[in-house]
């Protein structure tokens, strides 16, 4: 690994085996359509609408935690300085509120989740690349989230999501998937609201599913990650032909855990939100594509986003017709906080 071409221009992706991927040196941006030698990283926009989705690296090596850790800290590296976060903004996310509850009375749609943004200025030095990425991996170590993230000179994105959209198996036929939404603090904080918001994120990501082979949905689990604790239901697939990834992306992208439900119906309100609220890749599919007969794409979430001077951290919280305005602006606050945390972006107390 040549740790300066990585922090440059590199990658990194959770793999289904516990290690990680990593990519460095020059980066080619590819049809991710076109078949490839080699590993893809696929890292669209949420929309799915960018010119450039997927590309590959000069040089890719699959290192362990353990193993990367040791290359990020073999060299000293230099304090940080902590980006400055502007408090956050209430006043466009409570017009969403406002207007997707009028969509929930009306019943055109059953449940939707709108987002929010802090920034803060503060370039995104390889210092601090660097650190970010060294709190990635010691968050990741103690909880089952997975670390993704691509950067260059200018931009990049560096996230810890606790989702998964599907981890494909190519020669079996087979696909994994979770439903993650459902967010307490701990486990005394579960009411019906939060097992309807969670039950309709299941029930959108089977009913996807079910044209394309067996649907098993598996036992509801209150997972603990740092700061929160998700309600999680493992979903597995048994293709009778398993689709092209880009048809499964279209298929389960959005689920209904950062979108809307029903999908369909959901969409003109989330592009109508796009024009207050950009959310560049939040939400959007990450993963690697075609690495040993296998393809695994998370939910981009709980990650910090940046270009030049600018940083950005996002969060989103399920809306159904039970949701109090207050209550969902102070679980945004509690995602913002713990993913900057999570990712070394506050000062240490």
């Amino acid at each position: 690994m040549n740790l300066a071409k990585f922090l440059q221009s590199g990658a990194i992706i959770a793999l289904s085996n516990g290690s990680l991927l990593i990519g460095e040196g020059k980066r080619t941006w590819i049809d991710v359509n076109a078949r490839q030698e080699g590993p893809v990283f696929y890292f669209p926009d949420f929309f799915l609408e960018d010119e450039y989705q997927a590309f590959t690296h000069e040089s890719v090596e699959e290192l362990t935690r353990e193993q990367l850790m040791k290359e990020l800290t073999r060299i000293p590296h230099p304090p940080v300085q902590p980006i400055s976060w502007k408090e956050s903004v209430k006043d466009t996310f409570e017009e969403q509120f406002t207007e997707l509850q009028a969509l929930l009375a009306d019943e055109k749609l059953k449940k939707g989740v709108p987002i929010a943004f802090d920034e803060g200025e503060g370039v995104m030095s390889q210092a601090r690349i660097l650190s970010t990425l060294i709190a990635a991996l010691e968050n990741s170590k103690k909880h089952p989230l997975y670390l993704y993230g691509y950067w260059d000179r200018e931009s990049g994105m560096i996230g810890l999501t606790p989702e998964l959209l599907f981890d494909v198996d190519h020669a079996n036929k087979t696909a994994k998937t979770v439903a993650c939404a459902g967010t307490v603090s701990d486990e005394e904080q579960i009411d019906q609201k939060l097992l309807n918001e969670h039950q309709f994120v299941v029930k959108g990501i089977a009913e996807t599913l079910y044209h394309i082979g067996t649907v098993v949905t598996g036992k509801r689990q209150l997972v603990t990650f740092p700061h929160l604790c998700h309600l999680v239901t493992p979903i597995k697939l048994q293709a009778r032909s398993m689709p092209s990834i880009m048809k499964l992306v279209e298929a389960l992208h959005p689920t209904p855990a950062l979108g809307a439900y029903p999908k369909n119906e959901g969409e003109e309100w989330l592009r109508r939100y796009q024009t207050t609220c950009n959310r560049q890749r939040f939400g959007a599919p990450a993963g690697v594509l075609h690495y040993r007969n296998k393809s695994s794409c998370y939910v981009a979430i709980r990650n910090v986003q940046w270009n030049n001077g600018t940083v950005r951290v996002g969060a989103g919280c399920g809306v159904v017709p039970q949701s109090n305005l207050e209550d969902e602006w102070q679980e945004l606050q509690l995602k913002l906080n713990a993913t900057k945390s999570q990712l070394g972006l506050v000062a240490k107390t």
